[in-house]
């Protein structure tokens, strides 16, 4: 079984990975900060690591998405997309995380 949870782990933490390699070259540097991004949600069992997955993944769109609309060189049309697309993927994140905000579960990340 642990075997299992390993595996289920590392893929959690492959998934993640290439949003925070873009911080840092450094692919064990990514992997900790995967990882303490993971712990920082308190998640103990399998489902609650998929959700906080899905939050941190969303966060990540929803982030560049943003960006990306805030381009000079495209369209009114494409500019809206890209923030409409932003909001649905943070209502999709949002239910979640409000639950573990609410139950305190959730611990603020500590920069360096």
């Amino acid at each position: 079984m642990v075997a299992v949870a390993n595996a289920f782990m590392d893929r959690i933490v492959l998934s993640l990975l290439p949003f925070f390699l873009v911080a840092t070259p450094d692919p064990g540097e990514a992997r900790a900060a995967v990882v303490g991004a993971l712990a920082s949600y308190g998640a103990r069992t399998q489902h609650d690591l998929t959700e906080t997955a899905q939050i941190l993944a969303l966060g990540f769109c929803t982030v560049n998405s943003l960006a990306k609309s805030t381009g000079s060189d495209m369209s009114v049309n494409k500019r809206l997309r890209l923030r409409g697309n932003a909001v649905a993927r943070q209502r999709g994140c949002a239910g979640p995380l409000q639950k573990n905000l609410s139950a305190g579960t959730v611990q603020p990340p500590v920069y360096g």
